[in-house]
């Protein structure tokens, strides 16, 4: 299916799925996630589902105002190192135990309106903060 892909991080909770932008494919699955920092129209599928194992997914639009602040925060820290260019617009990425435990509590906020108002927002700041140190990342 054909979609426009926002500046998003994506995860899958069930099945498997693959984004091809041109000649790139990316897939991923509960195992790992993916990061596009870029808005782009892309190719969608997925797949490994059935009526009794459906796809389940997450997408979570990058705050951008957020990861900017956590950028420069981060910067004071890695000062004698220097930061790789990063060309790579998309890219599929290992899911680490730091990420999994922060996404189980940020779905957990949608079972309480309060928790969901009042903790989201600080929830999503560590999960970007752990993806900006993740596999790929120069933190």
């Amino acid at each position: 299916m054909p979609i426009v892909l926002q500046p998003t991080i994506c995860f899958v909770l069930q099945g498997q799925k693959r984004i091809t932008s041109g000649q790139q494919s990316y897939v991923y699955n509960s195992g790992s996630y993916l990061i596009n920092s870029v808005t782009r129209p892309v190719e969608a599928s997925v797949f490994d589902v059935s009526e009794s194992h459906p796809y389940l997914g997450l997408s979570l639009t990058v705050d951008q105002q957020t990861v900017g602040q956590l950028m420069m925060e981060m910067t004071q820290w890695q000062k004698d190192k220097p930061h790789p260019q990063q060309d790579v617009l998309t890219q599929s990425t290992p899911l680490t135990e730091s990420i999994t435990h922060i996404l189980y509590r940020l779905l957990s906020t949608l079972n309480n309106a309060m928790d969901q108002q009042i903790l989201s927002a600080s929830i999503c700041r560590e999960l970007y903060y752990e993806v900006l140190k993740g596999p790929v990342a120069a933190y």
